[in-house]
């Protein structure tokens, strides 16, 4: 059954300094998945957000002798500025200190508990502050964090917990079955966190403070992670009485991103917590790799960092947003530097797609005027016939792989589709022709039609370019890819633009 919803959502990132690339992949892949979506016709819905409790938020802002909700409101002021730089087009931005999204989870927690699902306990293990995570003792090599190196703390108190051992079994076959992207993000699951047994997970601590009161027990906070789990069912505004969101229903595709280190709570823990709940579970996870730099890993933690704001500032969004929709491998650890996004900008962005928009318009209006011939069927030669036909079948791909949320890939089919292009014009040579004949018509109206394509599927990653393509022109721009076949063909070229300037 086709679904004509879809819901995207990204993780909620904590507000404890700048954000840096690592979260603007993760956002503009989910941006781009969602622009495409409503391309293809359907209702998107896309929430991103802030994870604003817990003991790291709360010894920062003693640090910066104020209150943990000041201090997250002052730094939310930078993520809001980033996804306005960036285009990121989200429809919730949910909050965890939003009291809409805190009853939800306290209705969550009650409900959970008045099912027996939830119990109270002893906790004893080892917690990262700096990641907000929990290890157990004799498994973790030196005290230290394994992914950001810091000393671990031993905590020895009262909590709640939730009884996810009782789901260990099924979950492991969930995730065998689940759609989990990539495929190898299963194995290591299964294998790092499953195969060992699966116990109770830990849900309130009574030593922090700064948190979601547990129903009924004022001594206890809510554990941050579940706290920040359930933000996906408060986002769409999830109701725990009738157990049904007023914003998806049977029909909607729901896909959750998220980089790799945190597919232990999002893909056992949370369709643990669906299941408790009887909801239907995620469609697609997307588990991205990490970024790479010369240092290592891309963390706040590390302290190599790269601040995106700087970037967007000295390339453009769309040189930024083109990086990650093309440059990188979802199912590995991709390096990035600012070399290689000038590189990739010159090549692909300025080489390639700007400056065969230059070509094509000024060919045109130099024969033509401002009239976009029309192709005559009849006259067409093999070569014509040969990039139509496999242009074709390229944009049935490019549209597979966005449906399959493999936007890279789908962006790469473009690049090839680019350089078809080129060939195209290097082959038949439509500059030698100073009059117009019937041969140079096809040629032109051909290579129009293709880099028209090329811009309505390049629009969810290229919003400033894809602009100024379509408002070079007589229409507006399709906003479907049913518009996009009913294109009126008088069309006309109101100037011709110049996209993307190569970077010296």
């Amino acid at each position: 059954m086709k679904k004509n919803k879809f819901y995207i959502t990204t993780p909620i990132y904590y507000p404890n300094g700048t954000l840096h690339m690592g979260h603007a992949y993760t956002n503009i892949l989910a941006d781009v998945l969602n622009r495409f979506n409503k391309l293809n016709g359907k209702e998107s819905y896309f929430s991103t957000g802030s994870d604003e409790h817990g003991q790291k938020i709360a010894e920062k802002a003693k640090q910066g002798k104020t209150t943990p909700i000041k201090y997250v409101d002052g730094i939310l002021k930078n993520f809001y500025k980033l996804w306005e730089e960036l285009e990121i087009d989200y429809t919730y931005f949910n909050r965890t200190t939003d009291p809409k999204h805190e009853k939800v989870v306290q209705d969550i927690f009650s409900k959970l508990q008045s099912e027996g699902k939830i119990y109270k306990g002893e906790y004893s293990g080892l917690y990262c502050v700096s990641d907000e995570t929990h290890f157990e003792v004799g498994l973790i090599k030196d005290n230290k964090c394994p992914d950001c190196g810091k000393e671990l703390k031993v905590i020895k108190e009262e909590s709640y917990f939730l009884k996810t051992s009782q789901y260990s079994d099924w979950v492991k076959k969930y995730i065998s079955k689940a759609n989990i992207f990539p495929e190898n993000r299963k194995k290591e699951l299964i294998n790092n966190f499953l195969n060992k047994g699966l116990k109770d997970l830990s849900i309130s601590r009574e030593s922090v403070k700064w948190g979601i009161p547990v129903p009924g027990d004022k001594n206890h906070t809510i554990y941050v992670w579940f706290d920040a789990l359930i933000n996906y069912l408060s986002g769409v505004n999830y109701d725990v009485n009738t157990g049904k969101s007023l914003t998806w229903n049977k029909d909607t595709e729901i896909v959750i991103t998220l980089g790799k280190e945190i597919t232990r709570f999002h893909i056992i823990y949370l369709p643990i917590i669906w299941k408790m709940l009887g909801i239907k579970q995620p469609d697609k996870f997307i588990a991205h790799g990490w970024l790479i730099t010369n240092e290592g890993k891309m963390s706040k933690s590390k302290g190599n960092v790269i601040n995106p704001l700087e970037l967007i500032d000295k390339y453009g969004s769309d040189a930024v947003r083109f990086y990650f929709s093309s440059q990188i491998r979802l199912n590995e650890d991709s390096k990035f530097s600012e070399d290689l996004l000038r590189e990739n900008f010159n090549t692909n962005l300025a080489n390639l797609y700007g400056n065969s928009v230059s070509r094509i318009f000024k060919m045109i209006t130099n024969l033509y005027g401002e009239n976009v011939p029309s192709i005559n069927k009849s006259k067409l030669t093999k070569l014509d016939k040969k990039i139509i036909k496999n242009s074709k079948t390229k944009f049935s791909i490019v549209k597979k792989l966005y449906n399959n949320g493999d936007s890279i890939k789908a962006n790469l089919e473009m690049i090839s589709i680019l350089k078809d292009l080129t060939k195209y014009i290097d082959k038949t040579k439509p500059w030698i022709y100073k009059e117009k004949s019937v041969e140079i018509q096809n040629i032109l109206s051909i290579l129009f039609d293709l880099i028209f394509k090329v811009s309505f599927y390049f629009s969810p990653v290229l919003i400033k370019g894809t602009d100024i393509f379509f408002n070079s022109l007589n229409i507006k721009k399709p906003s479907t890819i049913k518009e996009l076949t009913s294109v009126n063909k008088n069309i006309e070229i109101k100037e011709v633009p110049n996209i993307y300037q190569r970077l010296k």
